[in-house]
């Protein structure tokens, strides 16, 4: 698992540009399995979503999902 902070680049938007400077991506680098339990356990997300990208053709099974 990765984890992901909202950092696009548009001109248009230089105030949400300013904004993701601020951005700590520090916690978006820990180990493998560092957050584990932050994922797994309700005490800070209430949510997780999962997306699948796959190439066309290469679906993956409904099993596998």
């Amino acid at each position: 698992m990765i984890g992901c902070s909202q950092n696009e680049i548009d001109s248009s938007e230089s105030s949400q540009n300013q904004q993701d400077q601020n951005v700590n991506e520090s916690l978006n680098r820990l180990a493998v399995g560092s957050s584990a339990n932050d994922i797994l356990s309700d005490s800070i997300y209430d949510s997780l979503v999962i997306e699948l990208v796959y190439v066309e053709g290469y679906e993956p099974n409904q099993e596998v999902i």
